[in-house]
């Protein structure tokens, strides 16, 4: 389906029933329209995530580094890092129960290492613990030792 909003033209690519916007494109890159139609996020990114509590987490080029936006499409988190690791919420893994912050820290991952940005896109802890020695729950790091205890 395609969509003239003023005198741009986008391709809508799909419906998100959990927050009510549209997937949508414009020459291979990804935006996001809000369920007024209305354009959040301008067709520039290589993907757009699902938009998760005020925020989307977004990968700018491909085999490039994430991010995360707002609502407005304005850059929170800056394009630096391998991931921004979702949070689920009691062990669900789809729809609105998924979190990108959580009391305001979002686990990154940089270099197969895991650590924490702000909303404001502040690293309060470096990426330093490496992934696999690491769980994220409920945003809370868990180290595991050589022995496997937490």
């Amino acid at each position: 389906m395609s969509l003239t909003w003023g005198t741009q033209h986008y391709e809508v690519s799909g419906y998100n029933r959990y927050d009510g916007t549209f997937r949508t494109s414009d020459k291979g890159k990804a935006g996001r329209l809000g369920p007024d139609g209305a354009l959040m996020v301008k067709p520039a990114f290589e993907n757009l995530y699902d938009y998760s509590g005020g925020f989307i987490r977004a990968k700018q080029e491909r085999d490039g580094k994430m991010g995360v936006l707002d609502e407005q499409g304005n850059a929170v988190v800056p394009f630096l890092y391998d991931d921004v690791v979702i949070t689920y919420v009691r062990g669900l893994s789809v729809g609105p129960d998924t979190l990108t912050f959580v009391r305001g820290y979002a686990p990154v991952e940089l270099d197969r290492k895991i650590g924490f940005v702000s909303r404001d896109g502040t690293e309060t802890l470096k990426p330093t613990y490496v992934k696999d020695a690491v769980k994220v729950k409920a945003n809370t790091l868990l180290i595991i030792d050589a022995a496997g205890k937490i």
